[in-house]
């Protein structure tokens, strides 16, 4: 019973990471797609 539980919070906790390392990365996509778009209508 507690390794099941032990399991299902390292499952838990792994799926955070991911859902957090997802938004890290679309956001770093995203002001990179900015800064791109803020150059190219500087210059």
């Amino acid at each position: 019973m507690d390794s099941i539980a032990l399991l299902s919070l390292l499952k838990m906790r792994d799926l955070q990471g991911f859902k957090i390392q997802v938004t890290l990365s679309l956001a770093q996509t995203g002001f990179d797609t900015d800064n791109s778009q803020r150059y190219s209508h500087a210059t």
